[in-house]
C-alpha cells in the first residue's frame, strides 16, 4: 500500500503563527482563569483562532491533492515475490505471466475482420471466395438514415437519423442500399407488424409511413442485381464522401444473423491493419516532427513524449529507456528525463553487471526496489554517477517480437512509491514502445530499400553511357560509391586473364602511395582481400602492421577502417572492391549499399566475361555479320597454306576509318557506326567471292585478296578510297564525307601468319597518320 508523506513545512507558513497565538491564548484562559464568564470567552477565542487557522490551511491542502498525479487502478494479475537483504527490499514479478500479458505484440494475433463488408460502389465488387469459420461482432455499416426509431427491443434492425434538406439530391448509386434495403424488410417485418400492419410481406412500391419514414421497394435493374452479389467491404472513414447534407443510417446486425448470412453466401475474408497518424501523437503547436524525414529522430521524439508522460504520472525523479544489445553484453541508453541530470551518466553504453536494470534485461521480468541503502545505489542504479537519495525504483522490460529489446524504468525519492498497480501502467506504455520500434524499423528498411534503390538507378545511368567493359564497370562503380558515401580509398581486384594471377585493377585514392599498387599481384591465402574473394563474404579490419589488406606494398595507415566487398553473382566471385577511411568510420547502411552496389557489378562482369567467351568460340562478328578475327585468322591461315604450298601470291589488306572533326559531340558514335557500314557495303561490292573479309577492330576491316600481288592489292585499294571519298553519306540531313587509310602487306614463304599481320599494321599505322592514304609494306 503507498504511503503519503505531508510536508508540515509546506501545510503551515510563518504567517500562520498569530492563529496559533490566539488559539493558545483562549486555551489558557479557558484553562487557568476562576470566572466560568471569562472561561467561556476564552473557548470562543480558541474556536475563532481554530477556525481562522483552518480556513488559512485548508487551501494549501486543496492545493497539495489537486497537484498530485492521477494513478492507474487497475492492477495486473501477475505473481510477485518480496526479497529483503540489508541494501534493499525488491518485489520481483513472474516473467512468463508478464510476458504473457504486455510482451506478445498485438501484430502476433489475427486481427478480426468484417466478413459481411458490402462493396460501396457497384464496380468494385470481387468475385466472392469461401470464407474459414470465424465468429464476428455486429456489423455497423453506413447507409442512408431516416429521422425515427422502429423496433420492439427483440429486432436487429435499429434505424436512427434525420432527414436533410438535400435528402432529394441525386447521389451515385451505391451497391449497399439494395442489399440493405432487401435484407431489412424481411427482418423488419416480424417487428414492424403490430406498429404498420401494411407492410406484411415483400414491397413493390415505395410506401409512405409517415412524413419522415419512406420504405422504398428494392431495386430490381441488372446494376443493383450485381452489386446484391459483390463482396461485403465496410469503408473506412477516409472512404466514405464527406457531405454533411448527405442522409445517414446506423444498422446493426446481430452475430446470429452474420452467422446464417455467411454459411448461405461465400465472401472473401480481407484483413485491415488500423493506421494511426503520426501527428495524434503531437501537439498543435509541434511542427519539429513534420519537418523530420528520419524515422529515427521521429521514435526518440515519441519515446521522450512517453518518457514525459511516464514521469508526470508516477512521482517519478528519473524515468529512462535503455536498449538491451545481447550480442555485445551491454544497456544503451536511449533517453531519459530527469531531475538529477547532474548526477547521471555522460556515457550511453553501460556494460552488464549486477545492477538491476541489467538483471531485468536479462531475466525478462519487472522489479520493484524500496527502502534502497544509500551505500548500494551506484551498485544497483548504473546509470548514476553520483548517490541522488534515491529511494523507489520500478522497472519493466519491452519486449519485441517475443525477446527483451530494451527496458523502461523509473526512480523517486519517496519511499514505495511504486506498486503492482505501476508496473501495469508501464507494461501499457512497453506495448506502445514495441509497436514505435515495429514502425521504426519497418520506415527504416523501406528508407533503406529506396536508398538501395537510388544507388542502383545510379550506377546504372553512370554506366550506360559506354561500351560495356570491365573497366567502364569499375569506373562506373567508382563514380557510384564517390557520389554517396564518403570514402578515402577505392579499389577492385580482378583476376588477369593475360597473367592468369589476381591483380589490382585500379585504385583511387587520397594517398598517393596508393597508386603504385596497381597491377600488383595479390596472394588470396595472406591478404583480407584474398579472403573476402574465397569466402565470397564482406571482410572487415582496422589497418594495422601486423595484417595484410591488399599486398606487402601497401601503405601503412593506423587507424583506417578496411572494408572488402565481395563482387559476386549467383554463380561465382570475380572479384573485390576495397574501401578506407582514414577519419571515421562507414555505417551499416552504407557498408550495405556498397555490398549491394559491389553484387551488381559482380553480375554485369559476369555477363560481360559470358560474352566474351561467347564472341571467342563464335566466327562472326555480331554487329556486321562478317567474320571476327579469330573466324578471319582461320580461313586466311587455310589460303595461306595453300598459297606457299601451290606458289600463289596472297596479300592482306588493313582498312580504317579515319576520325571524324572534332564537335560532333553524342553524334560520333552513331556516325561511325553508318560510315563504317557504308565502307563496309562498298568492299563487298569490289572483292570476289572467294577473297576473305572481317572485322579486325572497332574500326579497322581486314581484307585477305587471294592470287593478288602487293601491287594488284594497290591498285584495288587506291580504287576503293578514292571511291568512298568521293561519295558522301546523307545523316539526318547533313552530307557527310568520309575517307579510309590503309595498310598492304604480301604473304611471304619464309614468313608466318603473324608476321604477316604485323607488316600489314605497321604499313596502316604510316596510312593512318597522313590518313586518306594507301601504304604498301616493303
Amino acid at each position: 500500500m503507498l504511503r503519503r508523506k505531508v510536508d508540515l513545512r509546506k501545510v503551515f507558513l510563518p504567517s500562520d503563527s498569530i492563529a496559533f497565538v490566539v488559539i493558545a491564548l483562549g486555551l489558557f484562559i479557558a484553562l487557568f482563569l476562576d470566572e466560568m464568564a471569562v472561561r467561556l470567552i476564552g473557548v470562543c477565542i480558541t474556536i475563532l483562532g481554530g477556525v481562522a487557522l483552518f480556513m488559512m490551511v485548508s487551501p494549501r491542502l486543496a492545493d497539495m491533492s489537486g497537484n498530485r498525479a492521477p494513478r492507474p487502478s487497475d492492477s495486473p494479475s501477475i505473481e510477485s515475490q518480496v526479497k529483503r537483504d540489508p541494501l534493499k527490499t525488491s518485489r520481483v514479478f513472474d516473467s512468463k505471466e508478464y510476458k504473457d500479458t504486455f510482451g506478445i505484440d498485438e501484430s502476433e494475433h489475427e486481427s478480426v475482420v468484417d466478413e459481411k463488408q458490402i462493396a460501396l460502389w457497384d464496380d468494385e465488387a470481387p468475385k466472392s471466395e469461401a470464407i474459414p469459420e470465424k465468429r464476428l461482432e455486429p456489423i455497423r455499416t453506413p447507409v442512408v438514415p431516416i429521422e425515427t426509431e422502429l423496433g420492439d427491443g427483440v429486432s436487429s434492425v435499429r434505424i436512427l437519423g434525420k432527414r436533410s434538406a438535400s435528402a432529394d439530391a441525386k447521389e451515385p448509386a451505391l451497391a449497399i442500399n439494395s442489399r440493405v434495403v432487401g435484407k431489412s424488410e424481411q427482418r423488419m417485418q416480424p417487428s414492424l407488424a403490430p406498429v404498420f400492419p401494411a407492410v406484411t410481406g415483400p414491397i413493390t412500391e415505395e410506401i409512405k409511413l409517415s412524413d419522415d419514414v419512406i420504405v422504398r421497394p428494392k431495386s430490381q435493374d441488372k446494376q443493383t442485381e450485381k452489386s446484391t452479389e459483390a463482396t461485403v467491404q465496410t469503408p473506412r472513414v477516409a472512404d466514405v464522401p464527406q457531405n454533411p447534407g448527405a442522409e445517414e443510417m446506423e444498422h446493426e446486425i446481430s452475430e446470429e444473423n452474420v452467422l446464417q448470412e455467411r454459411v448461405s453466401q461465400e465472401v472473401p475474408v480481407r484483413k485491415r491493419k488500423s493506421e494511426i497518424a503520426v501527428s495524434a501523437f503531437m501537439a498543435d503547436n509541434d511542427d519539429e516532427m513534420e519537418s523530420s524525414e528520419e524515422p529515427r529522430k521521429e521514435f526518440d521524439y515519441l519515446l521522450n513524449r512517453v518518457l514525459m508522460v511516464i514521469r508526470s504520472a508516477t512521482n517519478a525523479r528519473t524515468a529512462a529507456f535503455f536498449w538491451f544489445n545481447k550480442e555485445k553484453n551491454e544497456l544503451v541508453l536511449e533517453a531519459s528525463i530527469s531531475d538529477a541530470t547532474e548526477e547521471l551518466i555522460k556515457e550511453r553504453k553501460i556494460p552488464l553487471g549486477r545492477d538491476v536494470v541489467s538483471q531485468i534485461a536479462l531475466d525478462g521480468r519487472p522489479e520493484i526496489l524500496t527502502e534502497i541503502s544509500p551505500a548500494a545505489e551506484l551498485d544497483l542504479l548504473s546509470y548514476y554517477r553520483y548517490r541522488a537519495g534515491t529511494l523507489s525504483f520500478v522497472g519493466v522490460p519491452v519486449y519485441y517480437r517475443g525477446n527483451v529489446v530494451g527496458v523502461l524504468c523509473a526512480d523517486s525519492k519517496i519511499e514505495d512509491a511504486y506498486s503492482d498497480v505501476t508496473v501495469g501502467f508501464f507494461g501499457h506504455f512497453t506495448k506502445l514502445i514495441s509497436g514505435l520500434v515495429s514502425s521504426y524499423t519497418t520506415k527504416f528498411d523501406l528508407q533503406q530499400k529506396s536508398r538501395v534503390l537510388d544507388a542502383l538507378q545510379t550506377f546504372k545511368t553512370v554506366s550506360q553511357d559506354s561500351p560495356s567493359s570491365v573497366e567502364r564497370v569499375l569506373s562506373a562503380l567508382t563514380d557510384t560509391v564517390i557520389r554517396l558515401m564518403e570514402v578515402s580509398t577505392i579499389g577492385y581486384v580482378v583476376y588477369d586473364h593475360t597473367r592468369h594471377e589476381w591483380t589490382v585493377r585500379d585504385v583511387q585514392s587520397v594517398i598517393e602511395d596508393y597508386h603504385s599498387l596497381i597491377g600488383s599481384a595479390v596472394d588470396l591465402a595472406r591478404t583480407a582481400v584474398g579472403q573476402c574473394i574465397t569466402s565470397g563474404r564482406v571482410v572487415t579490419s582496422t589497418s594495422s602492421n601486423q595484417s595484410t589488406r591488399i599486398t606487402p606494398k601497401e601503405p601503412n595507415v593506423l587507424g583506417a577502417q578496411f572494408i572488402a566487398l565481395p563482387m559476386r553473382s549467383t554463380h561465382s566471385t570475380y572479384g573485390a572492391m576495397f574501401l578506407e577511411n582514414n577519419e571515421g568510420s562507414l555505417s551499416q547502411q552504407d557498408l550495405a549499399v556498397a555490398e549491394t552496389l559491389a553484387d551488381h557489378a559482380g553480375t554485369l562482369i559476369e555477363q560481360i566475361r559470358g560474352l566474351e567467351r561467347l564472341q571467342d568460340s563464335a566466327l562472326l562478328d555480331y554487329d556486321t555479320g562478317i567474320l571476327n578475327l579469330s573466324g578471319f585468322e582461320s580461313r586466311v591461315r587455310e589460303e595461306f597454306a595453300r598459297s606457299t604450298d601451290y606458289q600463289l601470291p596472297l596479300t592482306v589488306c588493313l582498312i580504317k576509318t579515319d576520325p571524324l572533326r572534332p564537335g560532333r559531340g553524342h553524334e560520333t558514335e552513331k556516325i561511325q557506326r553508318i560510315i563504317l557500314s557504308h565502307v563496309l557495303s562498298r568492299i563487298r561490292e569490289q572483292i570476289r567471292e572467294y577473297d576473305v573479309i572481317g572485322r579486325y577492330s572497332d574500326d579497322v576491316i581486314v581484307v585477305g585478296l587471294v592470287a593478288y600481288t602487293s601491287h594488284e592489292a594497290h591498285f584495288w585499294t587506291e580504287g576503293l578510297r578514292r571511291d568512298i571519298a568521293s561519295t558522301p553519306l546523307d545523316v539526318d540531313g547533313k552530307r557527310i564525307t568520309t575517307t579510309i587509310s590503309a595498310g598492304i602487306a604480301q604473304a611471304n614463304p619464309r614468313d608466318s601468319w603473324d608476321t604477316l599481320l604485323q607488316n600489314a599494321a605497321s604499313a596502316l599505322d604510316i596510312s593512318a597518320q597522313l590518313q586518306n592514304k594507301v601504304t604498301v609494306f616493303s
